[in-house]
């Protein structure tokens, strides 16, 4: 159980710093006022959490226990 609650917790973090990257690191880049620059930084901190947890769940899968 404490795993998992370690793993979900690296989760966070790892969001945490996405999304402090998009707020502070970003902004003065320059980056254009498009929809699909907009999309692109809204989808990416959701997709990678999900390609996080479905890598972790492959892993479940094929571990011995």
């Amino acid at each position: 159980m404490g795993d998992q609650w370690f793993f979900v917790a690296k989760l966070f973090l790892v969001s945490g710093l996405i999304s402090g990257a998009i707020k502070y690191l970003l902004p003065p880049l320059n980056i254009p006022a498009t929809n699909a620059v907009a999309l692109v930084l809204v989808l990416t901190p959701p997709l990678l959490l999900a390609a996080m947890l479905a890598w972790r769940q492959a892993q479940a899968a094929n571990s011995p226990d």
